[in-house]
């Protein structure tokens, strides 16, 4: 595949410091203490988020905003970067087992699940988005190829930042809602929701997806028959659900993830591994 380069990436650090800015756009004394706090934090990632959080001046971050926060971060960290994930891709096209993706653009942006006019509404440009209808992206779905010597649409930097923060921004309600419904979940915990619900699409469904499996698979067995069951969905019926809960519940969905295709070098594995390191 030919793809259209534009510019090296801005860090993952550079990223998060532009959504601070972005939160405390009409408080530029704000912002100014956040970014001297934040560049104190030299480069360890989690230290960053955390300074962030605690100071500004004195103010915190609520809780919802911290998820938010965190929720960008994984975004850039686990969906893709503007380098990797700034054209349309098929993620695990290369694991005929389970891979489950259609034609995907920008953090996750699959065609399977996200329908053309979200991706619209989320600014992925037209260009893009033409690509894909001449790929029947919406249309095929699973089923949708890209051709080996098709040149590829590139998004500007500033169009995937864009995206970035317009998916991460229009979960606020949703993380609202979760925050007052389970309140044992910390910030992370709730941002890591929300990566799964992106990622899976939904956290149940009536047939085998990525976070629902049939039974035996949970035990580690192979098979494509017999009781499904979604263990996030399940661990959310408990009100005080706490990060441990969701840990247990995204391990046992990896677990069921070793007997097919790659086993543990699956993407899903991969995936799900990444989510528990967060919380762990």
């Amino acid at each position: 595949m030919q793809i259209e380069e534009e510019g090296s990436e801005l860090s993952v650090k550079d990223q998060l410091i532009k959504t601070v800015k972005d939160l405390y756009a009409d408080r530029d004394n704000l912002y100014s203490q956040a970014k001297i706090e934040m560049q104190a934090a030299g480069s360890d990632i989690e230290n960053f988020v955390d300074s962030v959080g605690r100071t500004v001046q004195g103010e915190e971050f609520t809780k919802v905003q911290s998820a938010i926060y965190n929720y960008t971060k994984n975004l850039i960290e686990y969906e893709g970067n503007h380098n990797n994930a700034g054209f349309i891709h098929k993620p695990g096209a290369d694991e005929k087992a389970q891979s489950g993706s259609g034609i995907t653009i920008a953090n996750g942006l699959d065609a399977t699940g996200t329908s053309r006019k979200q991706m619209e509404e989320y600014g992925v440009p037209e260009r893009i988005l033409k690509q894909m209808d001449g790929l029947q992206a919406w249309k095929l779905g699973k089923k949708a190829t890209i051709p080996k010597d098709l040149k590829l649409e590139q998004m500007t930097k500033k169009e995937f930042e864009k995206v970035t923060f317009n998916i991460a921004n229009s979960q606020t309600k949703e993380a609202e809602q979760i925050a007052e419904s389970y309140p044992d979940l910390t910030p992370k915990g709730i941002a890591i929701l929300l990566n799964l619900k992106h990622w899976g699409g939904s956290l149940k469904s009536t047939t085998e997806s990525k976070l629902t499996r049939h039974l035996d698979n949970l035990n580690g067995e192979k098979s494509e028959t017999g009781e499904l069951v979604s263990p996030i969905h399940d661990a959310l019926n408990n009100p005080n659900v706490t990060d441990q809960d969701l840990i247990e519940a995204m391990d046992s969905i990896r677990t069921s993830y070793i007997p097919w295709g790659k086993g543990k070098g699956s993407m899903r594995y991969q995936t799900v591994s990444k989510y528990i390191a967060n919380l762990d």
